[in-house]
Parts: C-alpha cells; sequence; structure tokens
C-alpha cells in the first residue's frame, strides 16, 4: 500500500524545522519566564537561536537537489539551486548575526526574549520568500518579515526615536504593499493566473507570436495553425494584449520592492528608520532582509518577464544610477554612522541592481557573490560598531 504522504511534499525541510522550533522556543522560555518571575538571560535565548539557523543550514545541505528540483504545493513552493543557495547563505548570515547582537542586547536595555523570537520571525519569511513561486505566497512572506521588521524597529518603549522609525517603517511598508497588491491584481486581470511558471509560459508563447508575425505574412500556413493551436487550447493570442497594463503591473511591483530595499528616491525613510532603530534592529535591516528580495526581482524579470526586458531595464538603470549618486554624494556630509552605513546601503544596493539590468545569465552569479560580499563585509562593521559602543561605555 503507498503511503498516504509523500516525501516529496516536504521539500520545505528548513522553514518546517525553524517554525516548529520556533514555538517550541516561545513556549518553553515563556513558561520559564512565568515560573521563574526571572527574565531569562538573552545571551542563552540567541545562541540557541543561532544553533537552530545553523543546523537549518546543515538540513539544506542534505537536501538531494536532483530529486527535489521541482514545484510543490500546487507550483507555489519552488525548490531548484537558486532558492538553495540563498536560503544557505540567509540561515548562515542570520545565524551570525544572532552570535553577534547575543553580547549587547544587555546594553541596549533590550531585556526581553520576544525581541529574539521576533526576529526570528522575520527570517522565516525571508526563507519563503526565497522558495516563493507565485505572487501570493511572495506577499504573504514578505508581510511576515515585514511585519516582524516594524517591531523591530519600535522595539524601545522608552525611546521616542525608536517609536518614531517603528511608525515611518509601517507607513512606508503599507504603501509598498499597496503598490505590490494592485500590480498583483493587474497581472492576475490580464493574466488569469499569479504563478511565475504561469506567467514564464505565457509571456514566452507571446513572444513567440509576435516573432512569427513580425516574420511571417498572416496568409502563411504555419502561421494560422499555430494560431488555430493557441485558440484551442485557451491560450491568449498577441492581439489580446496589445496593451500597457502588463507594463503598468509589473512596474509597481517592482516600485514596491524598490521600496522595500530603500532605492533611489524611495531611500528617504530608511534614513530616519535607521538612525532611529536599536543598533541591533539596524544591523538586521542592513544585513539580512536585502538578498530576499532580490531573489524575487530575479525571479520576477528573469524567469516570468524577460521578454519584457525593454521595458524593466530601463527602470533598473535609472534606478540604480540614482541609488549610487544618493548614496554616495548622501553620505559626503554625514556626521552620524548609523545614517552614514545607510547611506552606503542604498548605494551598495544600486550597484546590485545594475548587475541584474544587464539581463545575461551570468549576471545572476555575479549578483550573488556581490551579495555575499556584501553581507559579510556590512556585519563586520556593525560588529565593530558595537564593539566601539561597548568598550566607550565600558571606559566611561
Amino acid at each position: 500500500m503507498k503511503s498516504l504522504v509523500s516525501l516529496k511534499s516536504f521539500s520545505v525541510f528548513p522553514e518546517y524545522f525553524i517554525t516548529f522550533s520556533l514555538l517550541y522556543l516561545l513556549i518553553v522560555v515563556s513558561l520559564l519566564v512565568y515560573s521563574s518571575r526571572v527574565l531569562i538571560l538573552q545571551k542563552s535565548v540567541s545562541e540557541s537561536i543561532a544553533l537552530i539557523l545553523f543546523m537549518s543550514c546543515y538540513l539544506l545541505l542534505n537536501d538531494d537537489l536532483i530529486t527535489l528540483n521541482y514545484l510543490s504545493f500546487n507550483n507555489s513552493i519552488v525548490n531548484d539551486y537558486l532558492s538553495f543557495l540563498t536560503k544557505f547563505i540567509l540561515c548562515f548570515f542570520a545565524g551570525l548575526y544572532f552570535l553577534v547582537i547575543s553580547e549587547f542586547l544587555q546594553e541596549q536595555k533590550i531585556i526581553t526574549f520576544e525581541y529574539l523570537i521576533i526576529a526570528l520571525f522575520s527570517t522565516l519569511g525571508l526563507l519563503v520568500m526565497c522558495s516563493s513561486n507565485d505572487l501570493l505566497i511572495t506577499y504573504l512572506a514578505l508581510e511576515l518579515s515585514s511585519l516582524a521588521l516594524y517591531l523591530l524597529a519600535s522595539f524601545k518603549k522608552t525611546s521616542t526615536y525608536s517609536i518614531e522609525s517603528g511608525i515611518k517603517y509601517f507607513i512606508i511598508g503599507a504603501i509598498s504593499s499597496a503598490f505590490f497588491l494592485l500590480g498583483s491584481s493587474i497581472l492576475y486581470g490580464i493574466s488569469g493566473s499569479i504563478n511565475f511558471q504561469d506567467f514564464h509560459y505565457l509571456f514566452r508563447n507571446l513572444h513567440f507570436m509576435a516573432f512569427r508575425s513580425y516574420y511571417w505574412d498572416e496568409h502563411n500556413s504555419m502561421y494560422i495553425l499555430l494560431y488555430l493551436i493557441l485558440e484551442d487550447y485557451g491560450l491568449p493570442t498577441l492581439a489580446q494584449f496589445q496593451s500597457s497594463l502588463i507594463e503598468i503591473g509589473l512596474v509597481l511591483i517592482l516600485f514596491s520592492l524598490f521600496i522595500k530595499l530603500s532605492l533611489a528616491p524611495f531611500h528617504l525613510w530608511s534614513l530616519d528608520v535607521y538612525e532611529g532603530s536599536p543598533t541591533s534592529s539596524s544591523i538586521f535591516f542592513a544585513v539580512i532582509t536585502k538578498l530576499s528580495i532580490f531573489v524575487v526581482l530575479v525571479r520576477l524579470c528573469y524567469a516570468c518577464f524577460y521578454t519584457l526586458s525593454d521595458s524593466w531595464q530601463f527602470y533598473f538603470c535609472t534606478i540604480g544610477i540614482l541609488s549610487i549618486f544618493a548614496g554616495s554624494f548622501g553620505g559626503l556630509q554625514q556626521r552620524k554612522l548609523k545614517t552614514l552605513l545607510a547611506y552606503s546601503s542604498i548605494s551598495h544596493m544600486g550597484y546590485i541592481i545594475l548587475i541584474i539590468a544587464t539581463g545575461f545569465a551570468f549576471s545572476v552569479h555575479l549578483f550573488l557573490f556581490y551579495m555575499i560580499a556584501y553581507m559579510f563585509s556590512s556585519l563586520i562593521i556593525w560588529s565593530l560598531l558595537l564593539f566601539l559602543r561597548l568598550k566607550f561605555k565600558a571606559c566611561f
């Protein structure tokens, strides 16, 4: 008798493991705090979360990608080499992040374990985003991560700057989510689907039809045969898509993700948020949250709408050049270190956007190499900032 549950249905073992570990950690720590009426040491909880993330890296390394390179959950989750590598990078650097901040949470007067649980929730949303294969899963993962980030920004209830940062982040995030939903609804109204694979096949067929109609006469028998085949299978033809609505829907989604990446001219909110948030939260915003959004951009532009490259390449180049200039020249007159690092992040994101704008397959490799170097160097710089703050307070 065949098993009722196939192992192929469980293609996201790291996400399952982090989810159950998170719930277990939440229940156990809550009971310990309630029973003993003392605060749990933040260092122990932070190191436990780092261990969970490193064990998730081990789960990723044990996945057999030859047999698991397929779609699951009604084609809404993709398990490919891009998702494997990006999730491994994300888990590794998130684990390093929790190890780094374990020494400094008490110095920042963050003495509740919920802060670390919320950060782990955000990491879980970022991992799901790396494997998402439709707009709905992408939106849900993005919102799971974003809601946690709003709380991280405003976690210092005694600081007006922190509360202001959380409110600003929440308002900008709501605007970004509205753009994403509006663009998704336009694409769904045109194509009848929100799945990335459906977008790929649909617009590839439209590109093929455009190629045939350009080089062949409409009275050619092969063109008529192909037209009839597409019509019999219910696939839309090129004549039904002579509209700029496709580009409008795609641009709205891209602008939403550009806001999340704090690219120019959508970067002004990030300066106040990075400066007013706790330093440990600013590290998370600058280092951990960027990679998953770039993965979504790569899937949209390279897998779904590559035939519209003339449109999105223009926006990518424009936004990338603006971000480089805004980040480079805006940071020259800064005297606040966290704001200076925020400008640095903006310029680096501009460089990555220019890499993706080239449209070559090798650009994905370059983007991943650049992203690894950026995350590693940024984590070191922000860690040095925490060490200096701790050393300065110890001296005085």
